[in-house]
């Protein structure tokens, strides 16, 4: 990637401005909901999946896509394995072809999770790098947050 991704603002088409809303994914979500303390990290990016999974087609108001159900189960399965230290620094975001964007904005790094596959990159100052297409498992997307957060 040679440009930054850039900021999705607070508008009334975006629902990350939105109040949250707190509706469970999967059984396995339900189950550990639960257990998750409401100042946690994780909490914090389990209400931003929960919120995201509910854009519908047209978000943004024009022609991006909803979030995908296996996208969205992929981040959240992410989260559920994860430690609260993981996800300090990170923010979550849609794009408009219904993939999820992470970022840590400390160092300029971003991931792209889609339904079968993720890449990363990294900015230092004019220097981009990164990887494409690398298959999706919770454990390999786990290691690359954890690699990007050292």
């Amino acid at each position: 990637m040679s440009e930054e991704i850039k900021d999705i603002h607070n508008n009334q088409n975006n629902i990350v401005g939105e109040p949250a809303v707190t509706a469970s994914i999967t059984a396995q979500a339900l189950a550990t909901e639960q257990s998750l303390p409401l100042n946690s990290e994780k909490s914090r990016m389990k209400v931003s999946i929960d919120k995201l999974s509910y854009l519908s087609d047209g978000w943004n108001g024009l022609d991006a896509k909803s979030i995908s159900q296996i996208v969205i189960e992929n981040m959240l399965s992410v989260v559920l394995r994860s430690s609260n230290e993981d996800w300090l620094g990170w923010t979550i975001e849609p794009n408009t072809n219904g993939t999820l964007i992470l970022r840590l904005r400390s160092k300029k790094a971003a991931i792209s999770l889609g339904a079968e596959r993720y890449s990363y990159f990294i900015k230092e100052g004019r220097n981009v790098t990164g990887r494409n297409n690398i298959d999706f498992t919770p454990s390999a997307l786990l290691s690359t947050i954890r690699i990007l957060n050292s």
